[in-house]
């Protein structure tokens, strides 16, 4: 594997750990407002 594939891979990974906690709060902060 090479060092430009690790870095993407590594992003790659960040982002999705990013966007599941993203999901979760948004669940947590926005559908209160709509109930």
């Amino acid at each position: 594997m090479t060092s430009h594939e690790n870095i993407s891979y590594r992003i790659a990974e960040i982002l999705l750990r990013f966007n599941q906690k993203q999901i979760s709060l948004t669940k947590f902060y926005f559908l209160p407002h709509f109930f």
